[in-house]
């Protein structure tokens, strides 16, 4: 009788090896897209991050340095400021995202800013569902001048807030 060669590998267990490494694949692909996924929701937030500390750092620095002297608020969205250090005034308006009746962006929000007559349009990032909320306001608490920006995307568990602070009347001397 001839020897049969046991070298081999049957079918079956060819099938259970790919059973198993499919398996393996399939485990590791929706791992790597949950680490994607986290990975652009870290980018949204920096993206936003970013925006929020270059114009906190425009308008207070503006604030500070130019000794702000006066708050004239003509709606909870807008103000203007007066410095004693010059003769300037500069003013803010915050324009919230526009949101149709369907749910869709129409405008995507932004605050304008600067010398009377002269503003400048600071747009907010260009995100996909990320909206400049009606809840911004400028208002003045005592001797404060507060500007709070609210900004919303559904990837963020509560809004992530810009507020910008600065003393009536500070004199940095």
């Amino acid at each position: 009788m001839k020897k049969r060669n046991q070298k081999g590998m049957t079918s079956i267990e060819l099938l259970v090896c790919f059973v198993m490494i499919s398996g393996i694949v399939v485990s590791m692909f929706s791992l790597i897209m949950n680490y994607k996924n986290k990975e652009q929701i870290a980018s949204i937030q920096n993206e936003v991050i970013q925006y929020g500390n270059n114009l906190q750092k425009l308008i207070q620095d503006d604030l500070i340095k130019k000794e702000l002297q006066n708050v004239n608020i003509t709606d909870d969205k807008s103000a203007t400021f007066a410095f004693s250090l010059d003769s300037t005034t500069t003013e803010i308006k915050i324009n919230p995202s526009v949101i149709s009746d369907s749910g869709e962006v129409e405008e995507r929000g932004s605050i304008q800013y600067g010398s009377t007559g002269s503003m400048l349009r600071y747009d907010i990032p260009n995100l996909a569902d990320l909206v400049l909320t009606d809840n911004s306001s400028v208002v003045i608490d005592g001797q404060m001048v507060k500007i709070t920006l609210y900004l919303e995307h559904p990837n963020f568990e509560q809004p992530y807030r810009i507020r910008i602070i600065c003393p009536l009347n500070y004199n940095s001397a």
